[in-house]
């Protein structure tokens, strides 16, 4: 009978890296399918989008159902990493809402693997994590949830909590660990979005579009976008609107990224634009957000998350109509980072229910009448 060990090797699959990625280091020897990491593109309308502007979306989201997302491909290169150095536990940290802590613990229960996250908390009562939307899948695929104050919540605070949760499950079970950091970002993770730019490559990224732009947390995903467009001559623009940290920390964590693959010469500011503004929320930006969601899933039938989605698509609609210049071109390439989940928020459905209410909703209890009615 195979062991659960031999098991999760036996789905490791030989890695061979683009040509123009051959001659980076660390690159990753094996990576494991998680998801359809080939998805489509399509044209996009949303509103407020000038006519002279062509914006195509890139379907990130679709790259399953619970393992929807822009991490799924990042994902097959950690969590393959993890078998190979023969971990049986993962190791992450985010927000209540994370969609990297859901990607991770689906993808990690679907391999046999344990997932250990620790949570940033407002509200220390367990109870006020909740069921829904990504915690809810989390606790459906038993993930190990523990809370950490907001006010200890640093990045090098975290790194040290996840070490040391590291070395008690290894005293407590004999189980290594793998840790995802707190960005989100490393070596073999970064193959996974070399891999998101191949695929763009065969889909005539450099024929059809001039700028790639999508949400940046931290810059992990635009990261590998960058230096792959970077390693292919530089024939289109890449823009990450940052919704999370300050411009200077994703330059500086990209640049030692540059460092870590080889590439020291390479400046951070050079190979991206990273579009700031976007990271600290209001009330009013919460409203605005939401108002995106509505308005793009009613014109397009694309669903943005209300976190990072909605506030991307809200800075890119602002930069093309009050600062075209920073664009190579009007044909632009939007990355779909997924968060679909997000929608099921308690907040998310108390906007709906006081924007939308019933309207559409029309009784019907007599099958003899006409109900359609243009104002329902």
């Amino acid at each position: 009978m195979e062991t659960g060990k031999s098991h999760r090797s036996s789905v490791l699959s030989t890695h061979v890296p683009p040509s123009w990625a051959a001659n980076l280091c660390g690159i990753p020897q094996w990576r494991v399918q998680l998801g359809m990491c080939s998805t489509p593109i399509h044209r996009w309308k949303v509103p407020g989008l000038p006519e002279d502007v062509e914006l195509f979306i890139k379907r990130e989201d679709m790259t399953g159902c619970a393992l929807s997302g822009n991490k799924v491909c990042k994902l097959e290169f950690q969590l393959a990493e993890a078998i190979r150095t023969g971990c049986s536990v993962i190791i992450g940290c985010g927000g209540r809402d994370s969609n990297q802590c859901r990607a991770t613990a689906v993808a990690a229960r679907r391999l046999g693997l344990e997932s250990h996250f620790l949570i940033k908390s407002g509200d220390m009562d367990p109870e006020s994590l909740g069921w829904q939307s990504n915690m809810l899948l989390q606790r459906l695929v038993g993930t190990h949830l523990y809370m950490v104050p907001v006010a200890d919540w640093t990045e090098q605070n975290v790194i040290t909590r996840m070490d040391r949760l590291a070395d008690d499950i290894k005293k407590g079970s004999g189980k290594k660990s793998y840790i995802i950091p707190p960005s989100g970002y490393d070596l073999p993770g970064l193959y996974g979005y070399f891999s998101v730019f191949q695929d763009l490559i065969s889909q005539g990224l450099f024929d059809k579009y001039d700028d790639l732009v999508g949400p940046s947390a931290g810059g992990a995903m635009f990261a590998g976008l960058a230096i792959a467009n970077h390693l292919t001559g530089t024939k289109i623009k890449c823009h990450g609107i940052e919704v999370t940290y300050t411009e200077e920390t994703v330059h500086h964590r990209l640049q030692h990224i540059l460092v870590d693959v080889g590439l020291p010469e390479i400046r951070s500011q050079d190979i991206i634009d990273v579009i700031s503004g976007y990271q600290h929320v209001g009330d009013d930006d919460v409203q605005k957000d939401y108002d995106v969601v509505v308005d793009v899933a009613m014109a397009t039938g694309v669903i943005l998350d209300p976190h990072y989605g909605a506030r991307a698509v809200r800075g890119l609609l602002r930069q093309v109509n009050t600062n075209r210049h920073r664009f190579k071109g009007n044909r632009l390439l939007y990355i779909h980072t997924g968060g679909i989940f997000s929608v099921y928020e308690e907040s998310m459905q108390v906007y709906l229910q006081k924007k939308l209410g019933t309207a559409g909703v029309v009784p019907w209890a007599d099958g003899n009448t006409v109900p359609y009615s243009t104002h329902a």
